[in-house]
């Protein structure tokens, strides 16, 4: 009679990837996807909401309700570019201290 020992399952752990890891073209896919995501809200929600409240309230006048969301959402859209690019600056200011630091190092 032979035994045969059970062979532990192994539990796949998800592996988190730190910033001194990540790719500098994968954070730059990450933050353009992040941002078109948020442009869209950005742009639809003043837009089609102005257009609705237009049809809605007055459907014969003037679409100033539609212009205001225009006008909101070229704002926004400054603001989500604008932050954007800073968390795109910051990122890059880091990975350039830390490679400069890593080339010292081996100096």
């Amino acid at each position: 009679m032979t035994k045969t020992l059970a062979t532990p399952k192994r539990s796949v752990q998800p592996q988190h990837v730190t910033d001194e890891q990540a790719n500098p073209s994968g954070i730059m896919v990450g933050l353009t996807m992040s941002m078109a995501w948020q442009l869209a809200l950005t742009v639809l929600i003043p837009v089609v909401g102005g257009h609705l409240l237009d049809a809605r309230l007055h459907p014969d006048a003037t679409p100033i309700f539609t212009l205001i969301g225009l006008l909101l959402a070229i704002i926004g859209m400054i603001v989500v570019i604008r932050r954007t690019l800073a968390s795109l600056n910051e990122y890059m200011a880091q990975h350039f201290k830390q490679t400069a630091d890593d080339v010292k190092a081996k100096k």
